[in-house]
């Protein structure tokens, strides 16, 4: 009876909590500089992108790279600069993503080094950063069963 009353008491509490906010979020005002951002100019947008489009048209019609138009066609270059895109660019000094190997390996165990062996293309080094990063939370892990199992058996005798 006490489990019962307890989880129907939970589930009361969590239909008051969302009920409160959904009526907060349908009393909002929208203020002007919020309609802004709602309202905005498509054409003010693919305006910004012609010099880009032009760009890559240029690089794809003559097969050219960047470094080849920056050095004989710079009319083409006024507004664009290369370094926007290097976030998206797939190549960066580690070749894993977010995080770095070693935490890959901490946190995620085999499947984090799994992970850095196919995003790095399986760099020896980089794995053994996540190999590292596995040992060391195993270790972690393996002392704190140690710790509180002592501490638990030391309780009961």
């Amino acid at each position: 009876m006490r489990k019962f009353l307890s989880n129907t008491v939970a589930v009361f509490l969590a239909m008051i909590l969302f009920g409160s906010q959904v009526l907060a979020g349908s009393n909002m005002s929208v203020s002007s500089e919020e309609e802004a951002y709602v309202n905005f100019d498509e054409t003010e947008i693919t305006g910004s992108f012609s010099e880009i489009t032009n760009l890559v048209n240029y690089v794809s019609e003559n097969d050219v790279t960047y470094a080849d138009v920056e050095n004989t066609n710079s009319s083409l270059l006024e507004n664009v600069s290369s370094t926007s895109a290097l976030a998206l660019s797939g190549s960066s000094s580690e070749g894993v993503p977010f995080i770095s190997p070693f935490l890959w390996g901490c946190i995620f165990n085999l499947a984090g080094i799994l992970i850095v062996a196919i995003t790095s293309d399986m760099d020896k080094d980089l794995i053994m950063k996540s190999v590292w990063g596995c040992g060391a939370s195993t270790l972690v892990w393996v002392l704190w069963v140690v710790f509180w199992n002592a501490i638990g058996y030391s309780a009961l005798y």
